[in-house]
């Protein structure tokens, strides 16, 4: 799984698993989360998208805040449509409210994506 919040058509942040509570908290429960590499800061890689695209993920979280670039928005970016060609792409907001209601529905979303991947396999 690759969490990335996308900077428009020439960039992605790529984020660092650790520095992201749910993050931490899908590793914890065994999913495997794709480290982004070591250049960077502590929160995100920023990368070009071709970078994103030779991480191979399986599942993508995309950033779903505001001052994100949206996936309809993406659709015409080669490196976008490589990267969710075999990944199905869910909305994540690094920023989740602090409440059991929406960890549990985005940990529910999570689950329910990755049985469908287990599904196919």
């Amino acid at each position: 799984m690759l969490a990335l919040s996308p900077a428009g058509p020439e960039k992605v942040h790529l984020a660092r698993p650790p520095a992201w509570p749910e993050l931490r908290r899908l590793g914890d429960l065994g999913v495997g989360l794709t480290d982004p590499g070591e250049e960077g800061g502590v929160n995100w890689r920023t990368a070009g998208w071709d970078g994103a695209v030779g991480l191979t993920p399986d599942l993508v979280l995309s950033d779903a805040r505001g001052n994100a670039g949206q996936p309809a928005a993406l659709a015409e970016l080669p490196a976008w449509r490589a990267l969710t060609a075999t990944a199905p792409v869910l909305p994540w907001n690094p920023e989740l409210p602090c409440s059991r209601r929406a960890t549990a529905a985005f940990l529910e979303q999570v689950a329910g994506a990755l049985e469908g991947l287990a599904g196919t396999a």
